[in-house]
C-alpha cells in the first residue's frame, strides 16, 4: 500500500532506520513481496536487541495510525517519533516474548526437531477463463505426514510466477516454523531449472531472486522433480484457493475436500 511503502512521509520513517548501504534493496520491490519478506525476516538487530519483523510491523502500524490522525484529527508525528515510540514498543513486546518463550521452551521442543527435513509441495496455476492466479502447498515430515498446508490468492500473475509464490510462501513458512532443512518437491521442470540457475546468472525475475536470498536463510535446501500424482494436495489447495480468492490461509490440519485427495495422493508417495 502507498502509505506504507511509496508515500514520502513514509520513507523518511524507513530511511532512519534502514541502513543507507541496504535502502537500493530495500524499496523497489512490489508491495506484496516487500511486506511478506520484512514481515518474516526474524533477524536479530544486535544494536537494539530486538529482530526486524517486530520492529519493521510496528512501524508499519504506527505509520498507517499517524496517516488516519492526520486526516481525521490533524495530528502530526515526525518520522523521528514513529520510529522512537516503534523502538520503545518492540523492545516491550520483545523482553514479554522472551519471558513467555523461556516457560514454553520444553514444549516446543517437543513438537518437532529443527535438524529433521521439512518437505514442501507447492503449486501453481492461473485460471483460462478469469485469467486469475493462485498458489497453494503442504509442508510434511520425512515420514509423510501433514505438518502444515496454505493456500495464497494472488489475482493476475503469470504460471510461473503463481509456481515461484508457492514456493516463496512455503519457505517463510517452514522458517516461521523453526525448520532450517527443507526439500522442495515440484512437479513443473521449469521451476527445478531456476532454481538451480547459477547464482550469477540473472533471471530477469525479482520473485525468483527473492526466493534466493530467502533460501540462503535455510541452513540446507534441496529442490526436486516429482510426478504430477505425488503433487496431488498441493493442486487442490490451488484450485480451492482459486474458488475461495481470499489471501495467505495457513492450516494446521488438512481443510475438508482434502483428506480423500491425500489418500489418493499416498497411493503415489515415495514416503
Amino acid at each position: 500500500m502507498h502509505v506504507i511503502h511509496d508515500c514520502p512521509k513514509a520513507k523518511e520513517v524507513w530511511k532512519l532506520i534502514v541502513p543507507i548501504e541496504k535502502q537500493a534493496r530495500f524499496f523497489p520491490d512490489p508491495f506484496q513481496i516487500w511486506f511478506t519478506t520484512n514481515l518474516c525476516c526474524h533477524i536479530k538487530l544486535q544494536d537494539k536487541g530486538i529482530t526486524w519483523s517486530c520492529l519493521f510491523g510496528l512501524i508499519t502500524w504506527r505509520i498507517w495510525k499517524n496517516m488516519n490522525l492526520f486526516i481525521f484529527q490533524n495530528i502530526v508525528w515526525t518520522a523521528y517519533d514513529v520510529l522512537k515510540t516503534s523502538l520503545s514498543w518492540a523492545q516491550h513486546f520483545e523482553s514479554f516474548l522472551l519471558e513467555t518463550k523461556n516457560e514454553t521452551k520444553h514444549l516446543e521442543s517437543c513438537q518437532f526437531c529443527s535438524e529433521d527435513w521439512a518437505y514442501l509441495f507447492k503449486d501453481g496455476a492461473v485460471a483460462r477463463a478469469s485469467g486469475n492466479a493462485a498458489a497453494g502447498g503442504v509442508v510434511r515430515d520425512r515420514y509423510g505426514n501433514w505438518i502444515l498446508g496454505f493456500t495464497h490468492y494472488l489475482g493476475r500473475c503469470s504460471p510461473l510466477e503463481a509456481e515461484f509464490w508457492g514456493i516463496l510462501d512455503g519457505i517463510l513458512i517452514i522458517l516461521n516454523k523453526g525448520y532450517k532443512r527443507v526439500k522442495i518437491q515440484t512437479n513443473n521442470l521449469e521451476v527445478v531449472k531456476a532454481l538451480n540457475m547459477e547464482e550469477n546468472v540473472d533471471s530477469g525475475i525479482t520473485l525468483l531472486r527473492r526466493i534466493k536470498r530467502t533460501l540462503q536463510s535455510v541452513g540446507q535446501w534441496e529442490v526436486r522433480h516429482v510426478p504430477k500424482e505425488c503433487n496431488l494436495v498441493a493442486d487442490h489447495l490451488v484450485k480451492m484457493s482459486l474458488s475461495w480468492q481470499t489471501a495467505l490461509q495457513v492450516f494446521e490440519a488438512p481443510p475438508d475436500g482434502v483428506v480423500s485427495v491425500l489418500r489418493q495422493e499416498n497411493l503415489f508417495s515415495f514416503f
